[in-house]
């Protein structure tokens, strides 16, 4: 079954089936299997689209002009968190309580960091502390594989919301769990995830991890760059700047941060393991520090050229042959 129609039908099942009066809420587990499982790719069309078949199908109880008790409100739920107003989206925030069912009901929440309403935003930044630590820790780091990528680039989200990323990698578990899906990932931005992770030092002490076992190429030549130069940078977002004010013409620059690591690492044993991975791509790395410090390094620089001089891949050759050559000038002189 296509997921769009299970979720219309789950939501459209749960909202018919909820009871103003009596108070009582419908089982939620059918609309948590239709959503289990599912890619967090396209959060925003999946959010619309159940709160369309939720609201279109929820009963309202209607009162005559002769009733004069305001009527029973409904007990909110997980589907309230993407209402379409503002004040009911706050609300259904601080009515939840304990863990979030799957990965799109905590993606969900975790995209209220963006709201376009402060007050939704506040309640947001107090309850994922709080969710995070009941909430399998497998789910929350599924969600923020899936979010991280875009983290930089959410409009509404202030320094305090920013900061909830930090409270939610102090959870030991959770930090855990997301270096080992990011080890295993075959597929997907794992060098992004990993320096908006890495930020806050969180992977200090792990970056050998990442550099040996990591499937992805691209993480673990990230992981040797900041061992081989001892500081990490992260992207924080782009800026306008204008080249020609006549014209009015410009473009966007990534504005990006750097801090040094916490940890030490050897630089020789490090280039040493670089020079000898299995991808291009990190034996690149390797041949641009071998270029930086060749001259300080002593005799390990000329057997590390040697082998580079020979890669297979021919920009790492040409750097290899470029630092033998100067190397061998060096000794001459």
């Amino acid at each position: 079954m296509d997921i769009e129609k299970s979720i219309a039908d789950a939501a459209r099942e749960f909202a018919i089936s909820l009871s103003a009066k009596t108070g009582v809420v419908a089982d939620i587990r059918p609309l948590v299997h239709a959503t289990n499982g599912m890619r967090l790719s396209n959060l925003d069309m999946i959010e619309r689209h159940l709160r369309w078949e939720f609201e279109r199908n929820l009963v309202v109880p209607t009162t005559s002009r002769w009733q004069f008790r305001k009527p029973k409100e409904r007990i909110l739920t997980w589907v309230d968190i993407c209402s379409g107003s503002g004040r009911t989206r706050e609300k259904a925030l601080r009515t939840i309580s304990g863990s979030a069912p799957n990965s799109f009901f905590f993606a969900m929440v975790f995209r209220r960091l963006n709201d376009w309403v402060p007050e939704v935003r506040k309640a947001a930044t107090e309850i994922i502390p709080r969710m995070v630590r009941e909430t399998d820790p497998d789910i929350v780091s599924e969600v923020l594989c899936a979010i991280l990528p875009h983290w930089r680039s959410w409009g509404r989200a202030k320094d305090s919301e920013f900061e909830i990323l930090d409270d939610v990698l102090k959870v030991k578990e959770i930090s855990s769990a997301l270096k080992s899906k990011m080890l295993e990932a075959t597929t997907g931005p794992m060098s992004q995830i990993f320096a908006q992770v890495a930020r806050s030092g969180v992977f200090d002490q792990d970056l050998q991890d990442f550099s040996n076992d990591a499937t992805q190429p691209a993480l673990r030549a990230l992981s040797y760059r900041c061992q081989l130069s001892g500081k990490l940078t992260w992207f924080t977002g782009r800026k306008w700047v204008c080249t020609d004010k006549v014209y009015n013409e410009g473009r966007y620059v990534a504005v990006t941060e750097e801090r040094e690591l916490i940890s030490n690492y050897n630089f020789i044993d490090v280039i040493q393991l670089a020079v000898l991975d299995r991808s291009s791509i990190v034996r690149r790395v390797a041949a641009e520090y071998l270029i930086r410090e060749y001259r300080s390094i002593g005799e390990i620089g000329l057997t590390l050229a040697k082998l580079l001089a020979k890669d297979s891949s021919s920009s790492v050759a040409e750097s290899g042959s470029f630092v033998l050559k100067k190397l061998t000038e060096q000794v001459s002189s």
